[in-house]
C-alpha cells in the first residue's frame, strides 16, 4: 500500500473516497435489473421499450414505481454508511424532471426517490455524486440512455431541441442543489 499511497499523494489524492454506485435504481438497465426485462423475451432492450411494453400489458407503469420503492431503501443507506463508505453515485434520468407527451417513461416519480436519497444521505452522513445519466434524444445510443439505437442529442431534427432540454435539466438540478 505504501507505493500505491505514494502515487495517490503525488496526484493530490490525500484521502481514499470509498463509495458505491446505485446504478439500476432510478435509471433501469437490463444487465443490472434483468428481472424487469425478462418477461418480455428480449423485446424490452431499454427503459423506453420496457415502459412501452409494460403500458401495453398492464395499462400502467406500477412495476417501475414498485422497483423505485424497493430496489434501494433507507436501510441500504444505513448499511452503506455502516460499511464505512461515504459517497453514493446516483444515476438520474431526465424523465425524473419532465417527459414530453410522446415519451413513455414514468414521469417525475424517480425524482421523489432522489429526494428521499438526499434525505437518507444527510441522515447517514453520506455524500452524493449525482449523474445525469440519460438526456433527451439519447446521448450515446446505449440502453442506459433510455433508448437504444439512434442518437438524437445534437443530431437529427430534434438534436438542438434535445440539447436545450438537457441544458434546462442541468440548470434545474444545479439550482435545486445549490
Amino acid at each position: 500500500m505504501g507505493e500505491y499511497r505514494h502515487v495517490l499523494d503525488d496526484c493530490h489524492f490525500a484521502d481514499w473516497l470509498p463509495s458505491v454506485n446505485l446504478g439500476g435504481w432510478l435509471t433501469l438497465e437490463p444487465f443490472i435489473t434483468p428481472a424487469l426485462y425478462e418477461p418480455f423475451n428480449l423485446q424490452a432492450v431499454d427503459e423506453w421499450t420496457l415502459s412501452t411494453l409494460l403500458q401495453a400489458r398492464d395499462g400502467n407503469l406500477d412495476v417501475i414505481a414498485n422497483h423505485y420503492a424497493t430496489f434501494i431503501t433507507e436501510e441500504d443507506f444505513a448499511q452503506i454508511a455502516a460499511a464505512g463508505l461515504n459517497w453514493v453515485r446516483i444515476p438520474l434520468p431526465f424523465w425524473a424532471i419532465e417527459v414530453y407527451p410522446n415519451e413513455p417513461f414514468l414521469a417525475k416519480t424517480s425524482w421523489t426517490y432522489f429526494l428521499k436519497a438526499i434525505k437518507w444521505a444527510r441522515k447517514y452522513g453520506l455524500r452524493i455524486n449525482l449523474d445525469l445519466h440519460a438526456v433527451p434524444g439519447s446521448q450515446n445510443g446505449w440502453n442506459h440512455s433510455g433508448k437504444l439505437g439512434e442518437i438524437n442529442f445534437l443530431n437529427a431534427v430534434m438534436g438542438v431541441a434535445n440539447a436545450q432540454r438537457a441544458l434546462d435539466y442541468i440548470r434545474i438540478l444545479a439550482e435545486f442543489i445549490s
